[in-house]
């Protein structure tokens, strides 16, 4: 009887090694389908790392957007307290007398034309706006000061100097204190039909009148 069981536990074993492996469902996929799969789930995961980049990045420009309009206004924070600084100038100690009383003084009188450098303007352009601000300045005179424009004409060779202005805002507050002293002044806006954009203020000309006084406005400026 022994015999006889160990034999059938014989042929269990037999008939179990030659049958078939019975397959998992999970693994019925054939190897295509598979691959076709895989290839599916990389292709979504460059995607949310493409936009997960491009968001970074994003944030990235913007934080540098900011950081750098952060850093113009503190620019012009400064040179507005600079050019306050620099043009402040007490109303009481200067005469807003705009010639000499004495005739010995006719050879001290100049015209100050201030070019706005933040323009980048090049040389032509630059002698194109200068000539417009110097008419500017010599009609005005001729109507308001012309005792002012005798003088500068017959004895101070209707000198003429040109200086560097910082921007418009340094333009438009020396030309305030020119007002405000009863000097001709004027300035120029371009048309925009060359280099820089339609009403950009390129330049502002001071005078002609007393040397002492203009240097007090413009004196602490440099030449072009």
């Amino acid at each position: 009887m022994s015999q006889d069981k160990e034999k059938e536990k014989e042929k269990e074993k037999e008939q179990n090694q030659t049958k078939p492996k019975e397959r998992s469902p999970c693994c019925t996929i054939s190897f295509a389908e598979g691959y076709l799969v895989h290839k599916e789930l990389m292709i979504e995961n460059n995607k949310k790392k493409q936009q997960q980049t491009r968001i970074k990045n994003m944030n990235l420009k913007k934080k540098e957007m900011k950081e750098k309009d952060e850093q113009n206004k503190r620019k012009q924070l400064a040179l507005k307290k600079q050019i306050n600084f620099e043009t402040h100038l007490d109303l009481k100690t200067l005469t807003a007398n705009p010639y000499p009383p004495l005739k010995k003084s006719a050879h001290l009188f100049k015209m100050v034309i201030v070019v706005n450098t933040s323009l980048g303007m090049k040389s032509g352009k630059i002698g194109a706006q200068c000539s417009h601000a110097t008419l500017g300045a010599y009609k005005l005179a001729l109507k308001t000061q012309p005792l002012a424009v005798q003088f500068w004409e017959n004895w101070s060779g209707q000198a003429k100097i040109v200086l560097c202005g910082r921007n418009k805002e340094h333009l438009q507050l020396l030309k305030s204190w020119a007002k405000k002293l009863n000097i001709p002044c004027a300035s120029i806006r371009d048309a925009g039909r060359t280099q820089i954009a339609s009403g950009s203020l390129t330049a502002l000309a001071i005078g002609p009148a007393f040397i002492p006084i203009v240097n007090q406005i413009t004196g602490h400026l440099k030449l072009l």
